[in-house]
């Protein structure tokens, strides 16, 4: 298919851009054509297939060796699926074992003696859901997640994890070796 499609099917009053009310003929932008606009007036949408490059980027063409998942994702069925897909139990295992290498290659340079426990991959997948989390929860700074506060708390975050250990996780999160890494 060379052009894009839009879709936009309304009932109502029309709206310009900002999508203030009431505002009069604004049809808005793009592509689509509709009857009526006049202030107070019912407007409806139709399909409209545009040639043009115009109405958004051009298509994306790829070519060669594509990174990215290489499985194909015919059973997803649930959001755990999904994320098995990118993070597969081969690429946890090895987060765990060069995140633990960093840490150790870190601390003996700066000759840190204060207690380490290696990550295990248990740790790794509840750190890994508490970023998801994050994501979904949009709070002001990270001490924020851990807070005792009885208005603002979260209790599931301190429930998976300390914040403490998600902070020396975070710190020493690692994919690669550094040991052998080009200069």
């Amino acid at each position: 298919m060379s052009g894009r499609r839009s879709r936009s099917v309304r009932r109502g009053r029309a709206r310009g851009r900002g999508g203030a009310r009431g505002r009069g003929g604004a049809r808005g932008r793009g592509g689509a054509r509709g009857k009526g606009g006049a202030k107070g007036s019912s407007t409806e949408w139709e399909w409209n297939e545009s040639k043009d490059s115009s109405n958004g980027p051009a298509p994306v063409t790829f070519s060669g060796d594509i990174p990215g998942p290489k499985g194909e994702a015919v059973d997803v069925r649930d959001p755990f699926k999904c994320y098995e897909l990118f993070f597969t139990s081969g690429f946890i295992d090895m987060l765990v074992t060069q995140s633990n290498l960093y840490a150790d290659q870190q601390r003996a340079a700066k000759g840190d003696t204060s207690i380490w426990i290696p990550i295990t991959k248990e740790e790794l997948l509840a750190f890994l859901g508490v970023n998801i989390a994050m994501g979904v929860i949009s709070l002001h700074s990270l001490d924020d997640y851990w807070s005792t506060d009885p208005i603002t708390s979260h209790p599931w975050f301190c429930c998976v994890l300390s914040r403490n250990r998600f902070r020396q996780i975070l710190r020493y999160l690692h994919i690669v070796d550094n040991s052998t890494a080009p200069q």
